[in-house]
């Protein structure tokens, strides 16, 4: 790799690094405004007990629902890390999808002003207010699905560790998300239209959760047992344990002259490893990279 190369990767890498730090700006900056709402309404220094208990309520309701918005939130944001952690390139069409779907997220304030605030809960226009939060739950899930479709599509190009993508991006999961969003958004809007009460928009996302979570065991049972790896740290100290010991041989395998290519690849392959900050799921990932490897 020449110079210009070397600077046009360097580049390449800091713009890169420049669209994740926007978006987890944009995450944080939106976690700020809906705290900010949470405060005392002005003119209580004289109010009577009653009046302050009142406020207190009022102010416990908003809570709430910064609470579950707060969770929701995050859940979005490290989903969006574990996609963009594959990235080794960006292009036009991904920039956009970004923007699109922090557009989405960005809807969260609103949303929950709605339901905690905005609109009495006595009032008939509440279930229209939960409806607009059920609805921003599901547009941000589709812009988020939207991203991983197109990561997938074009893996060759934007992704590292190709091999194992359609795991990783849980490819099936999204190519039925495409379609069970915009559904459960019409039921949304039927349940809105027939005036029901805001229960059954409400149970739409525990039907969709619990779908996508069945869907996930069987499609990706793999992936199901990963998880709880990472949750364990004896069985990941095992897998790193056991790349220390390949790595020595490693290295007293350059102590002699290696003309097979393939040992040649392990060798490098393993040099190039640093195991104090593998996760478990990643090695074993690097282990069934070997794997390949020797089977050619």
């Amino acid at each position: 790799m020449n110079i210009k190369e070397e600077e046009a990767e360097i580049k390449k890498e800091f713009q890169l690094e420049r669209v994740i730090l926007f978006t987890d700006a944009v995450f944080a900056i939106i976690l700020t405004i809906m705290v900010l709402e949470l405060k005392f309404p002005d003119g209580l220094k004289k109010a009577s007990e009653g009046r302050l208990l009142d406020a207190f309520e009022q102010l416990i309701f908003k809570f709430l629902g910064y609470g579950i918005t707060f969770f929701l939130v995050a859940r979005f944001w490290m989903a969006h890390l574990k996609l963009f952690r594959f990235l080794k390139d960006y292009d036009t069409k991904l920039l956009a999808l970004n923007l699109f779907f922090l557009f989405s997220v960005t809807l969260f304030p609103f949303a929950v002003s709605l339901i905690s605030g905005s609109i009495s809960p006595g009032s008939p226009a509440y279930n229209w207010g939960y409806t607009i939060y059920i609805l921003v739950f599901y547009f941000v899930a589709f812009t988020q699905s939207l991203i991983s479709r197109h990561l997938f599509l074009n893996r060759d190009k934007l992704c590292i560790n190709t091999a194992h993508t359609e795991a990783n991006f849980k490819w099936k999961i999204q190519r039925i998300n495409v379609v069970l969003i915009p559904l459960m958004f019409i039921v949304v809007l039927i349940f809105n239209y027939y005036q029901l009460t805001y229960i059954y928009p409400l149970a739409t996302i525990f039907f969709y959760t619990f779908t996508i979570k069945k869907l996930s065991t069987m499609y990706y049972p793999a992936n199901e047992i990963l998880k709880k790896l990472e949750h364990e740290r004896t069985g990941g100290e095992h897998i790193k344990e056991s790349i220390r010991k390949v790595q020595k041989q490693a290295v007293q395998m350059q102590m002699f002259s290696i003309d097979d290519p393939v040992l040649v690849k392990i060798r490098d392959t393993l040099n190039n490893l640093d195991v104090n900050t593998l996760t478990p799921v990643e090695a074993l990932m690097k282990l069934d990279e070997i794997q390949r490897v020797i089977k050619g």
